[in-house]
């Protein structure tokens, strides 16, 4: 099909039809809990709504892959709705912790997964869809990767689907699909195939799609990896776009550099992320997250092979330079807090680097760290539970926006629960300039029985964002046992035993970091208390035969477990 207007071939989904724009507005999907305090079953963040069971179960993932952007004064996603069967464009509202189904189809293959660009200058949502596999290759046109572009109706707080899309952009399946535009207007995408990473770039408008090509790299063995491996895509500096991969056969991870002058089929040498600086061994597993800041410096979020206890197992590459020596890694958490699938998001303004990521490995809860954008170094640990659930107990693929954040946007997180299909997310302002609020005084522990210990507080400070409570138990090392939010000074722990003596502790948090630990309250839980039953009475004996004798009585206590029968004989 020939573009009128530039004579340009246009590259079209087989059997889809251009142009399809959607209207339907619908309500609010309220969270379960409110703002303000999570609550139970979610110790953590907030659960929102089923995404059924006809959708892939990880609706949030890939690893490289964002689903939410920040566009007019709010949060947007691209969520599964179950009653459309299709994803759809939803609008989120922090006040009220809820999600507004707009209507915009997206992508109505339900075993599909999206990457989302929102471009300000243009006005354009960029969304590039892929059928899912661990195996990317080539495939029947029904499962080419697509990309949709959508303007933003302002007025109407809307998105419409533009005339011609969407565009198929590849020929078979992939595990992740990202991408990114350049400073010159270009659009690019990357993903593996083959065994191959492939990238791709528009040529005289965002419909004009190439055929995808091997990365163009003179190191060619560096882009021969497994099927399970990914690749993924970022602009940084004003003038380029970089490419990260992870290669599981030589145990590495590497990065090439586009110069936005240059022809596409130009790149700069390979560079090694890993092993590097912080890092050494089989430093290379298919998790890649990747942003860049106002300097140029490009963040990676990755995860090791490495297994021994103190290891690292999730890091953060940063290249503060170019070629080689550019890059150097920080330890995120160890093997034995068993992070996965991590991803970063990164406030300037508030001179913080977050790091997301699920514990344990096949789903858990989303965990949280940060640290000094310029003096970067995690705490040791699992960090603060950001989304966790008593109920939804394999929560994992943690997302969020290729945006830097910051006061304005606040943070926002999502993730989802494959075995029970719901979504669930967390959201935390993020103060101009903040600094870590003062530490609560005067913590107090009561057992109210011997399952429940009440905690109290005073809150000192005027700026925090929530709380988080640690428990240790008799003389062991203190852990995370659950967040309440600002303003909030009291919290239950139900989960203690009879006669166990506990120690608690809590700080207050918020943009800028923790505060300092409380004062520490131990408190010992009542034993259970066991009282001897009553005596039955009335018993009485009736000679049925020479060889039986029944026995009858009245039970008259209510907590015997069972009854003893003796017997002498006359004489």
């Amino acid at each position: 099909m020939m573009d009128s207007k530039n004579g340009k071939k246009k590259t079209l989904v087989p059997g889809l039809r251009g142009g399809l724009r959607v209207f339907v507005t619908l309500g609010w999907i309220a969270a379960a809990a409110f703002e303000g305090q999570a609550q139970t079953p979610v110790t953590a963040g907030y659960r929102d709504f089923s995404y059924g069971s006809s959708a892939i179960s990880t609706p949030t993932g890939e690893k490289p892959e964002s689903k939410l952007w920040w566009n007019d004064g709010a949060w947007w996603g691209c969520l599964f709705s179950a009653g459309a069967n299709a994803y759809r464009i939803h609008e989120f509202d922090a006040q009220r912790q809820a999600w507004r189904d707009t209507g915009t189809a997206i992508d109505n293959r339900t075993n599909s997964k999206a990457d989302v660009l929102w471009d300000l200058p243009s006005g354009h949502l960029y969304v590039v869809s892929h059928v899912f596999t661990t195996n990317g290759q080539t495939t029947s046109s029904f499962e080419w990767s697509r990309f949709y572009r959508y303007t933003y109706d302002a007025a109407r707080r809307q998105y419409t689907l533009d005339t011609g899309f969407p565009a198929a952009i590849t020929k078979g399946k992939a595990e992740a699909l990202t991408i990114a535009k350049d400073s010159g207007q270009r659009l690019w995408v990357t993903y593996v195939e083959g065994g191959k990473v492939k990238v791709n770039w528009t040529r005289a408008n965002d419909l004009d799609w190439g055929e995808p090509v091997d990365l163009p790299v003179s190191a060619a063995s560096s882009i021969a990896v497994d099927t399970d491996d990914i690749s993924a895509i970022v602009a940084f500096g004003g003038s380029n776009v970089g490419i990260a991969w992870s290669n599981q056969r030589t145990a590495e991870m590497y990065f090439a550099v586009h110069r936005d002058a240059d022809a596409p089929q130009v790149w700069q040498p390979v560079e090694r992320i890993v092993p590097g600086p912080g890092c050494s061994g089989a430093c290379a597993d298919d998790h890649v997250n990747l942003k860049a800041d106002g300097q140029g410096r490009v963040f990676v979020a990755a995860k090791t092979s490495l297994t021994r206890s103190t290891d690292p197992l999730v890091l953060l590459a940063v290249r503060s330079g170019t070629g080689p020596g550019s890059w150097t890694s920080y330890p995120v958490g160890s093997a034995r807090d068993h992070h996965t699938r991590p991803i970063v998001l990164l406030d300037e303004e508030n001179n913080r680097v977050y790091v997301l990521a699920t514990s344990g490995e096949n789903g858990g809860a989303i965990y949280l760290k940060s640290a000094p954008l310029d003096d970067i170094s995690f705490a040791p640990g699992l960090g603060e539970a950001f989304v966790k659930s008593a109920t939804d107990t394999a929560i994992n693929n943690v997302t969020s926006t290729k945006q830097n954040i910051d006061s304005t946007t606040g943070l926002l997180a999502l993730a989802c629960d494959g075995v029970t299909r719901v979504y669930l997310h967390n959201y935390r302002s993020l103060g101009a300039g903040a600094s870590p609020p003062a530490a609560p005084a005067g913590l107090a522990a009561t057992a109210v029985s011997s399952t429940r210990v009440d905690l109290s507080w005073t809150d000192a400070s005027a700026n925090e964002d929530g709380f988080s409570i640690e428990r240790a138990t008799g003389s062991g090392a203190f852990s995370a046992i659950g967040t309440v939010g600002g303003n909030v000074s009291t919290f239950s722990d139900t989960t203690t035993g009879a006669g166990t003596t506990y120690s608690y502790r809590v700080r207050a948090r918020n943009a800028a970091g923790f505060s300092d630990y409380s004062n520490t309250a131990t408190v010992t839980t009542p034993a259970v208390v066991v009282t001897a039953p009553a005596a039955p009475t009335g018993l009485t004996a009736t000679a049925v035969s020479s060889t039986r004798v029944n026995l009858s009585w009245t039970d008259a206590s209510t907590n015997e477990e069972e009854f003893r029968i003796e017997r002498a004989a006359a004489g």
